[in-house]
């Protein structure tokens, strides 16, 4: 078996060897009971803290110490928020592990980390923040308070969209000129965003500042024609 205990002496789990391969997949098991993702957790054995990659693969009584975030420099922020605009996995990876913080603003770009990866179609960089609980309808000044979604829909980014929605994303959100994410990709004559959103149940009949629908958004911009479904 594989015991899992607190610092305090209380047991968190214990589990049959083979029903997790890694510490990785561990400290995935043991988010529901300890409510933190993996990148705040660190499982000891014998005092030694294990690397995700490390396989469980015989008895063994683990220690599991939750963590609090890292205090993170602006420099460190905007580490974060290079390494998304690169795709460079490994590197999110590190950062979110020492742990910091996935809603940090970036001070330079003001934007947080999930707008970024939005904005650029970082799809497999955003899965591991919204892993590490970045909020999914946080809205900033970066791009007129948009959420991620409303980035990601203004820049056509199918793949993110498609994820920040399977995310619960809410995909009637306003921004500064209360547009929502389908009047944000009609602006821009993003057809494939359109059709996706219109299948997930967004409201076509939903009016901006100025009183206009998705519809005429599309059509004031000559997009009406990219954009039937409407």
């Amino acid at each position: 078996m594989l015991h899992v205990w607190k610092a305090s002496g209380d047991e968190v789990t214990a589990m049959p060897v083979g029903q997790v391969r890694s510490v990785r997949e561990l400290k995935q098991e043991l988010e529901g009971p300890c409510g933190l993702p993996r990148f705040r957790q660190r499982i000891l054995r014998s005092g030694v803290s294990l690397d995700d990659e490390a396989p469980l693969d015989s008895p063994a009584d683990l220690q599991l110490v939750l963590l609090q975030f890292a205090s993170a420099s602006h420099a460190e922020k905007a580490a974060l928020s290079e390494a998304i605009y690169q795709g460079d996995i490994l590197e999110v990876e590190r950062i979110l592990n020492q742990p910091q913080d996935p809603n940090l603003l970036d001070p330079w770009r003001g934007a947080a980390p999930l707008h970024v990866a939005a904005r650029h179609n970082r799809a497999e960089v955003a899965s591991l923040l919204l892993e590490a609980k970045a909020d999914v309808n946080l809205q900033t000044v970066y791009n007129a308070w948009c959420t991620p979604l409303g980035t990601a829909s203004a820049a056509g980014c199918v793949d993110m969209v498609r994820l920040l929605l399977e995310a619960s994303a809410e995909m009637d959100s306003r921004d500064f000129c209360s547009r929502t994410p389908l009047m944000s990709a009609a602006f821009c004559g993003q057809a494939q965003v359109v059709q996706l959103l219109l299948h997930a149940g967004a409201n076509k009949e939903a009016r901006d500042d100025n009183g206009a629908t998705p519809l005429l958004v599309a059509s004031q911009c000559g997009h009406a024609k990219q954009c039937p479904v409407l």
